[in-house]
């Protein structure tokens, strides 16, 4: 299986996805069971259809990218939501997967306005944009989930409770698209849709996916 052995800006995908975010750890760098590397996480469910089409695109572009186009020994970060959390309504016909940074994600909120918001306000359960990255993790063959900013556009009415499975944490979706959803949350409009995300940091010249490998 072929493999890329130097980094280019071009060997990981930046992309938005509208999501509901579950378990969060955005305060405080956390450890799986006293094992690992302590980082920050969340558990991120998308149901929006589109939204997954999109997530399967950026993937398909790693495997190709990494692998020759060739999965078959390659550990996915996502899972089958009517699978792995049957009856379950918040992973109905959905994909979920575990999104960790080494240094602490933004957290916003367009919801009476686009503002800053401390991480502890942003509840498991609530309707967000992230702003993630795929990449090749270099321990295995495996494709990972980092996790760059999120901004709230929804609060949950639901509380997503419990804790993720040690599979969650393990197995690491422009503006314009999003400008709906980003004037109603400025209103405090309370009804579901898509968002915007704001992103910082110094990755500006990892390009955001538009669905075509760089040359």
């Amino acid at each position: 299986m072929a493999r890329i052995t130097k980094k280019t800006k071009n060997d990981r995908v930046n992309l938005k996805i509208t999501c509901r975010i579950a378990y969060p750890s955005l305060d405080e760098p956390t450890q799986y069971k006293g094992m690992g590397r302590k980082s920050y996480n969340a558990c991120l469910i998308v149901q929006n259809p589109n939204e997954i089409k999109k997530f399967n695109a950026a993937l398909k572009y790693m495997i190709d990218f990494h692998f020759e186009g060739d999965s078959s020994d390659v550990l996915m970060p996502h899972q089958d939501g009517n699978k792995k959390r049957p009856g379950v309504e918040h992973f109905k016909d959905s994909i979920f997967f575990s999104a960790k940074s080494n240094s602490q994600p933004g957290t916003y909120t367009w919801i009476g306005g686009f503002t800053k918001i401390d991480p502890p306000l942003v509840l498991s359960g609530d309707y967000i944009i992230a702003s993630i990255q795929l990449y090749k993790a270099k321990d295995f063959d495996r494709i990972a989930v980092g996790l760059n900013n999120i901004s709230v556009y929804k609060k949950t009415d639901v509380i997503i409770s419990g804790k993720p499975s040690g599979e969650e944490d393990f197995n690491d979706e422009s503006m314009q698209e999003y400008t709906d959803i980003i004037e109603a949350a400025k209103k405090a409009n309370t009804e579901e849709g898509e968002g915007f995300t704001f992103d910082e940091g110094n990755d500006d010249d990892i390009p955001f996916f538009d669905g075509k490998k760089s040359n």
